[in-house]
Formats: C-alpha cells, structure tokens, sequence
C-alpha cells in the first residue's frame, strides 16, 4: 500500500533534495574553511564523500577529530592499494548549520600546532 499510493516515491523526491541541500552546504562549507587544508571533490551522488588532505597524514587527522568528537574514516582503511592522504567524511544526519560549524571546528583542529 506504502508503494501503491506513491509514498515512496514521495519520499525518495523529498530525501534526494534535502540530501542534495546537504550536499551543497558541505562543499560550501568546505570552500570557506578548509582552502589548503583540505580538498573536497565535487559531490554528484551519495551520502559521504572522499576529502583529500593537504600537508597532514590521515591517523593525525583522525586522532585530532576524534578527539573533539567529529567521526571521520581514514581512507586508506578501504583502499588496496596506497592513495594520497585522504578522509571519507559524511555529511547527510547534519543540516547546514551544523554542517558549517563543524567545518569551522575542522579546521581550527586541523590548523592546531
């Protein structure tokens, strides 16, 4: 019945752009507070992205976020073969807001002596 009288759908159309805003305001934030920190590709889909790091290995970085409570992944945990210092980061539980204060707490732990 849920599918049959379209609520799926609805809410599909509802998730894509309330993911899409997120999406948006995650590389937003990033272009405000991580120039030369950190690297955010263009997100095109899903729910999390790879953030390359500049100048700082993925276990300091972690370490450094995770003390402050902001969980990211090391991306070298899901690679074979060795890439370029990288975190996966997600960003769709968060609203906008909270998406840029946690990118200024980002970089303020990063930029950390």
């Amino acid at each position: 019945d849920f599918i049959d009288q379209g609520h799926f759908d609805r809410h599909l159309r509802r998730m894509r752009k309330l993911y899409a805003a997120r999406a948006e305001a995650f590389s937003a934030a990033a272009e405000r507070h991580w120039q030369g920190l950190i690297e955010v590709p263009p997100i095109r889909a899903g729910l999390d992205v790879v953030c390359r790091l500049h100048g700082m290995e993925e276990a300091d970085a972690q370490a450094r976020l995770a003390e402050a409570g902001i969980d990211v992944m090391p991306l070298q945990r899901y690679c074979v073969q060795p890439q370029a210092p990288g975190l996966v980061m997600g960003f769709a539980p968060y609203d906008e807001a909270a998406i840029d204060e946690a990118a200024r707490d980002v970089a303020r732990l990063l930029r950390r002596a």
